[in-house]
C-alpha cells in the first residue's frame, strides 16, 4: 500500500510539472531560433551598430559612421528588414494604439500596439514595430523605449544630415 501511494505521487508531481517544463522548452528554443535568424542577417548586412537593441523577435541598431537605421522583425512567414538612410529621414514620431477596459469599475488603458513612425524625404512612411500584443503579452517599459529610440533616430539623422 504504502509503495503505491508513493508512486501515485511521484506520477501526479511529474505530470503536474511536465507541462511547465515543456512549454519553457519551446519558448527558449523558439527564441533562440529567432536569436540565431536576427545574427544571420546582421552578418550579411556588414554593419558596425553604435547604438543597437535586440528583443523578443526585433532588433533596431544604427550605424552612425555610414548613417543607416536597420530594423529587424523575425515573422513565423517570413522576416522583415527595413534599412533606411538616415539622410532621408524628416521626422519620427511614436504611434501608439491602446485599447480602453474596464477593471473594478476603474477604466484602464492597455497598450495593444507600438510603432516608430518615420517620415521620409520622399513623402513616404516606414513603421517600425516596438511592441505588439499579438506578439508578446507582456510590456515591459515600452513606451520608454520608444521615447528613447525616438530620441536617438532624431539625433542620428540630424547628425547625417549636418544640422548638428
Amino acid at each position: 500500500m504504502k509503495t503505491s501511494e508513493v508512486l501515485m505521487t511521484i506520477l501526479i508531481t511529474v505530470l503536474g510539472i511536465l507541462p511547465f517544463v515543456w512549454f519553457t522548452y519551446i519558448g527558449k528554443k523558439a527564441s533562440s531560433k529567432s536569436k540565431q535568424t536576427i545574427n544571420n542577417l546582421l552578418k550579411s548586412e556588414q554593419l558596425n551598430f553604435n547604438e543597437k537593441e535586440s528583443r523578443n523577435n526585433k532588433f533596431i541598431g544604427i550605424d552612425n559612421n555610414i548613417g543607416k537605421l536597420l530594423y529587424i522583425q523575425v515573422k513565423p512567414n517570413e522576416n522583415r528588414v527595413a534599412k533606411i538612410d538616415l539622410a532621408d529621414v524628416k521626422s519620427c514620431k511614436i504611434h501608439k494604439e491602446t485599447k480602453e477596459l474596464k477593471r473594478d469599475n476603474k477604466f484602464e488603458s492597455e497598450l495593444h500596439r507600438l510603432h516608430l513612425v518615420l517620415n521620409l524625404k520622399n513623402k513616404n512612411e516606414e513603421a517600425l514595430c516596438l511592441y505588439d500584443i499579438e506578439e508578446n503579452f507582456s510590456e515591459d517599459f515600452e513606451m520608454q523605449r520608444a521615447e528613447e529610440w525616438q530620441k536617438r533616430i532624431v539625433n542620428a539623422a540630424a547628425i547625417t544630415n549636418g544640422t548638428i
